[in-house]
């Protein structure tokens, strides 16, 4: 805390920091007048959603994306391409690309080695969208060398398709640094079923190193509930991604994506719709107006992650707990 007061003295001069604060939007075409006011209301400045989860049931992607987008506009807000074990097409992210302008923020994976590395089971096998394959990797340098040669050609992919970044969550802190070193934007998930101070250091420490942007996923799901927090907690960790210096923190879980994309229905955590003229916030959405509103201008951050000198640097190797038979794959890494 004393160094936390110190830095917060030698800096009160500075301006503040850019920060920004989102969510994981459902997708639900149309998008209601009640599910456009809330968001407005709340003060939110970035959103990223789904334009493609279950082959065949999803609405057509082109249509839904194009919502999303239109949506953004009359709200102003930035926005990301958000997607799991099915990847936005590529003519989606160019049409992003073409009407986003300064808005669109590129495209977000969820869970990206814990799905396309470590568990493969949980994702269709579409062999091009995997990072690596375990079953190939003779020793742990070699399973190093072939996943950051993973996470570079998704890299390229979408660079060669004009998005701005390519940000990675992750459900262990396992593999921040390597993703970081191959270009990508860290996201650690905090709250969730975590300890967030843990997954929030190594991923300022992979930000740091590589120079990278620093997002956070603080998740408000705890295993198959949403939410999953209580209100208290999930300001707590805005709070904690706020004050240690994060570029932008946006709330996972405020309703469901799992179901087909355009068919998501309203973001629950968060609103209530009455009608679909007129809303009412949860706890959860007053809570998040409240931060977004009068919290965070009245509290002017003067700094970011990248003004923080560490004390301890913790030298570790990048690896994965999957193998391991309290769950999972019986599959090691390396």
């Amino acid at each position: 805390m004393l160094a936390l007061a110190l830095l917060l003295g030698a800096a009160a001069a500075a301006a503040p920091a850019a920060f920004r604060v989102g969510i994981e939007m459902p997708t639900q075409v149309p998008v209601t007048p009640a599910v456009e006011h809330a968001l407005g209301d709340m003060g939110i400045d970035f959103i990223n959603y789904y334009v493609t989860n279950a082959p065949g049931f999803d609405l057509p992607e082109a249509e839904t994306n194009e919502a999303m987008m239109a949506l953004c506009e009359r709200l102003g807000l930035d926005f990301a391409l958000a997607c799991h074990h099915r990847d936005p097409a590529d003519a989606t992210v160019r049409a992003a690309v073409a009407r986003g302008a300064a808005h669109f923020e590129g495209v977000l994976i969820d869970e990206l080695a814990h799905i396309r590395l470590l568990n493969p089971q949980f994702a269709p096998a579409h062999e091009e969208t995997m990072l690596a394959s375990p079953e190939t990797f003779s020793n742990l340098d070699d399973a190093y060398a072939k996943t950051l040669s993973g996470f570079r050609r998704l890299k390229a992919h979408y660079d060669g398709l004009g998005a701005t970044r390519v940000t990675a969550t992750h459900v262990w802190p396992d593999f921040l640094h390597l993703a970081a070193r191959a270009g990508l934007t860290p996201c650690p998930k905090i709250q969730k079923e975590f300890y967030s101070p843990v997954s929030l250091a190594i991923g300022m420490g992979a930000a740091l190193e590589y120079e990278r942007e620093l997002w956070v996923d603080a998740d408000l799901w705890y295993f198959v509930l949403i939410p999953g927090h209580p209100v208290e907690e999930v300001r707590s960790n805005l709070m904690l991604a706020y004050w240690l210096g994060a570029d932008l923190v946006y709330l996972e879980g405020v309703g469901y994506n799992l179901i087909p994309a355009g068919k998501q229905g309203t973001p629950f955590s968060l609103m209530n719709q009455i009608t679909p003229e007129r809303y009412q916030l949860t706890a959860h959405g007053e809570m998040l107006k409240s931060f977004c509103r009068d919290y965070v201008p009245s509290h002017p951050r003067p700094y970011s992650f990248r003004d923080v000198k560490p004390d301890i640097a913790i030298v570790r190797f990048e690896d994965g707990d999957t193998g391991q038979r309290a769950w999972g794959a019986p599959r090691l890494y390396g």
